[in-house]
């Protein structure tokens, strides 16, 4: 079987610097990389973790489908679908000029472009799990925005922020966990104590973007 090409999104601003989503198959789904980029440069910061086939309930989405669509009005967009057990996940990518909401408590940062994450799961039955998880590249490493300063900036960045739903309400925030048994992996997730009737969509959407710029 010959492998589907490796589709690419950038959050550049006029100078160069921003971030990259590059999606690669692997094996029987997509995985995808976030990268750092300045000018002609760009480092792999972070990557999506990814489950076994057998895994009714990924640690990530499960997306074995991506179109890419180009519209002159809203740019580039990348929608992923896929299934694991009963299952159906979709997710889009596109690239957003965001300002952010102070009830998401990541600083007073201008407005900046930003690779947009608009997750959804179709699920018959409470899910075990459900997320989206990264675990850092190389010599990269995740670090609290409380402590990333101009005077100890990297020279590459990217930074997440999400709400549950699509929302920006303080009880909407994602959860960010880390699994016992990956040290370095944060799995961005929505709440599962909630009541809801089945089957049901839960979905929740999750920015990237550099701080350095």
């Amino acid at each position: 079987m010959v492998a589907p090409p490796s589709p690419t999104l950038d959050a550049v601003d006029r100078s160069g610097g921003g971030v990259r989503v590059v999606f690669d198959w692997d094996g029987d789904r997509f995985r995808h990389a976030i990268y750092g980029v300045r000018g002609k440069r760009a480092e792999p910061l972070f990557a999506s973790v990814e489950s076994s086939t057998d895994k009714a309930w990924p640690i990530s989405p499960s997306l074995q489908q991506l179109h890419v669509q180009d519209n002159a009005a809203s740019g580039k967009l990348l929608f992923l679908t896929g299934m694991a057990g009963q299952s159906h996940w979709s997710v889009s990518v596109s690239v957003q000029t965001a300002t952010w909401p102070s009830e998401l408590e990541i600083g007073d940062l201008p407005a900046q472009y930003c690779l947009a994450f608009d997750v959804a799961v179709r699920v018959k039955q409470l899910p075990e799990q459900i997320g989206s998880a990264y675990e850092p590249c190389g010599n990269a490493k995740w670090l609290d925005m409380d402590a990333f300063t101009s005077a100890h900036k990297p020279p590459f960045a990217a930074a997440i922020s999400g709400a549950l739903d699509g929302t920006t309400a303080p009880s909407a925030k994602l959860s960010i966990i880390t699994p016992p048994d990956r040290p370095a992996c944060r799995r961005f997730t929505s709440p599962l104590n909630f009541a809801q009737n089945l089957p049901t969509t839960i979905r929740w959407q999750y920015w990237i973007w550099s701080p350095l710029n």
